[in-house]
């Protein structure tokens, strides 16, 4: 196998190959630094793996893989460092997980990390003698903001511009004095409305807070936080009014299903909601919502080869199919549903649908339909 040199090239090949070429490919050859950052999204744990051990990864790619704390990764990107390259002991010390950094600090002397005997210690006094110092490294703050006292947190707070992993260290897992305290010496506009929709979401009883959900949208955050934090009741409130994407998937998954079923005999959901509701598959979730709403015709054709009888009788009796899916309905060669259709909807049946009846159903269904389809058509003129 080649060399690819061009990088565009490179990401088409592995947007497309198979996993036995892309192996073959990383066996002989690294990537670009633009295209590594499409392999590392889209390789499996495994392949990046044995890629790194091979030719280890460009920094950008060694921080997206700290961040995403694959155990084996994270693994084999420590131990290419210890074959002399140090660099990414020190990314997976300023954007690795806090909690597989500290088993590692823990386990290891790591001597990129300055502060190691101190944190061991952790006097506060001492630490926060440090932080006024200036000499207080990332890991370091995020330590003393997962396990420090107020004051000493404050004075991580205080003393120095925090980096994402420390920031949203201290605005989802700390205090509300400590979230008020970042968010009033926040220079930026922006930033300080989203750190206080946090906050309202964060320290706002139920009660309080529904009825200001629905004045306004949440920012990208403080959205994916309330989605994931909120109780039903709220949940389904908010996803009615704005319709957020991943809304009825999380919906789909609260782990308060009390309401699920109301929500979905009331409420018309997204295309994305609807895949869910046909993967999931619960019958009792599908025929509550197809009582009241028509299905996608992608999720049509799902109903239809679900095969489920019941189900596709009482769709029937609500709506009209699309062309796919009354092709799928005419492949199943059932009498009573093809009949039932036939005779509700002769107008809505497609071409496609006209030729899969034509071949599939009874000579008597057949004639019912062009007897009906051609009564309605003088009917109407």
């Amino acid at each position: 196998m080649e060399k690819i040199k061009k990088t565009q090239a490179q990401i088409d090949f592995i947007n497309s190959a198979s996993y036995k070429d892309l192996a073959d490919y990383v066996l002989a050859y690294p990537f670009s630094p633009q295209a590594e950052n499409v392999f590392v999204e889209k390789a499996t744990p495994k392949l990046i793996q044995f890629y790194i051990e091979q030719h280890g990864v460009a920094e950008g790619s060694a921080v997206y893989l700290f961040r995403q704390n694959h155990p084996s990764v994270v693994q084999a990107l420590l131990a290419y460092s210890q074959d002399g390259n140090r660099r990414n002991i020190k990314l997976f010390l300023e954007h690795g997980v806090y909690e597989t950094v500290k088993r590692y600090v823990d386990e290891f002397e790591v001597p990129e990390l300055r502060e190691q005997k101190a944190l061991e210690r952790f006097d506060e006094s001492e630490l926060i003698a440090l932080v006024r110092s200036g000499s207080f490294s990332p890991f370091a703050r995020l330590d003393a903001i997962k396990r420090g006292g107020e004051e000493l947190r404050h004075a991580v707070i205080r003393k120095f511009k925090l980096e994402q992993r420390e920031r949203n260290a201290v605005l989802y897992g700390g205090t509300k004095a400590d979230v008020e305290l970042l968010t009033s010496i926040t220079k930026c506009v922006k930033t300080r409305a989203m750190m206080k929709q946090v906050a309202l979401i964060r320290f706002t009883r139920p009660r309080k807070l529904k009825p200001l959900i629905a004045q306004q949208r949440f920012m990208r955050e403080p959205e994916e936080l309330f989605m994931a934090t909120a109780p039903i009741e709220l949940l389904i409130e908010y996803v009615r009014h704005f319709r957020p994407e991943g809304g009825d998937e999380a919906i789909f998954n609260h782990p308060d299903g009390s309401m699920l079923l109301t929500y979905l005999s009331k409420n018309k959901m997204v295309e994305e909601g609807e895949h869910l509701l046909m993967k999931r598959g619960f019958h009792e979730e599908i025929k509550v919502y197809i009582k009241g709403h028509a299905l996608n015709a992608e999720d049509e054709v799902r109903l239809i080869k679900r095969g489920k009888h019941r189900e596709i009788m009482l769709y029937l009796s609500k709506h009209t199919l699309s062309s796919e899916a009354q092709v799928e309905l005419m492949l199943r060669r059932n009498t009573e549903e093809m009949e039932y259709y036939v005779m509700m909807y002769p107008e809505s049946i497609s071409e496609a649908g006209e030729k899969a009846l034509k071949k599939y159903a009874t000579p008597d269904i057949v004639a019912a339909y062009n007897t009906v389809y051609t009564f309605d058509k003088s009917y109407s003129n």
